[in-house]
């Protein structure tokens, strides 16, 4: 499913729970594993006293056997691992070291050592997950009471489906983990009304008009989601089609993943409306941002196609300049 994992690591419990979801994705195949730990020299970090060498090589030593550790804890499930320790900013490091080891899938928590702050993300999660070109991953660390050491089993993956290719891209990897799992298969679809741009009522032509649209909009979405459930019926043990009506998308969305106990979420990074001029559609922004349910984020625009923000050009033209 996936060549090569990196897993951000800070040596914090937080950080950690994203453990047992490595394990259940890294056991469908030859999958390397790396856990990295990045240590921050102290002038990064905004501090004018220079690194003790000493204190540095004892940092070192220390995240060495704490990668160790964790590392021969996942061995024990079959898992192959790899471990990092690298110089520099976090969020900076991660991506390069992503970037240059064709990583596709960044996975990791929420939150680290910095703890819970009443945000659902950390400001190392929300720079992974805005600047990532491979897959990513992100596990609520706010949520979860995963135990580190045992991988778990997914029983419920929603897909959100919006009539797009590119939200189909999200449908094979749901498969192989629905079957690996033995998981009920959610595609979900949601009806928003057509909201019509007019200063008086509509004539009873006009009404009669949006209603027929309606009416063929309802109809193709219950073709479309049953058609993808037969279709996938033999790739998955128990596929489920849902076409819902509602006013707003994302909160249909969040309600449909509480009330059916959704344990993953899979969506592709964008839809129909999607640009690969932002990272991420609307929809997914939203779920990564609110969301309490462990996500799967799926990339459909290629890392060569994407298109860099004005910040990122900038920091690349004026590397260096402070």
């Amino acid at each position: 499913m996936y060549h090569h994992i990196l897993v951000p690591l800070d040596a914090s419990t937080l950080a950690e729970r994203v453990l047992p979801h490595v394990m259940a994705i890294a056991s469908l195949g030859d999958t390397n594993v790396t856990l990295t730990r990045v240590l921050e020299p102290p002038t990064l970090a905004g501090h004018a006293t220079p690194t003790d060498p000493v204190a540095w090589r004892l940092a070192r030593t220390e995240a060495d056997a704490y990668l160790s550790r964790i590392r021969e804890s996942l061995e024990t499930h079959d898992v192959h691992v790899h471990t990092r320790v690298v110089d520099g900013t976090p969020a900076t490091a991660l991506l390069t070291f992503a970037r240059d080891h064709d990583v596709d899938l960044i996975a990791m928590a929420s939150h680290g050592r910095s703890g819970l702050a009443g945000w659902n993300l950390g400001g190392v999660s929300t720079k992974l997950v805005s600047h990532a070109r491979c897959d990513v991953l992100l596990v609520r660390a706010f949520a979860s009471d995963d135990d580190e050491a045992t991988p778990l089993h997914y029983e419920r993956i929603l897909v959100p489906l919006d009539g797009s290719a590119r939200a189909e891209c999200a449908l094979a990897p749901a498969c192989q983990l629905a079957h690996a799992h033995d998981a009920h298969l959610y595609l979900l679809h949601v009806i928003e009304p057509h909201h019509l741009c007019s200063a008086t009522p509509l004539t009873a032509s006009d009404a009669k008009l949006a209603s027929s649209f309606h009416d063929l909009h309802t109809r193709l979405a219950h073709t479309y989601v049953e058609t993808h459930v037969q279709h996938l019926e033999h790739n998955a043990p128990e596929v489920h089609g849902r076409v819902i009506e509602a006013d707003d998308l994302a909160a249909a969305l969040h309600e449909t993943i509480a009330n059916e106990r959704i344990d993953l979420v899979i969506a592709s990074a964008h839809g129909a409306t999607g640009s690969a001029r932002w990272p991420y559609g609307t929809t997914l922004l939203n779920l990564l941002a609110y969301g309490t349910t462990p996500i799967l984020v799926v990339q459909d625009v290629p890392a060569r196609e994407r298109i860099a923000s004005t910040a990122e050009r900038a920091a690349e033209e004026h590397a260096g300049h402070a």
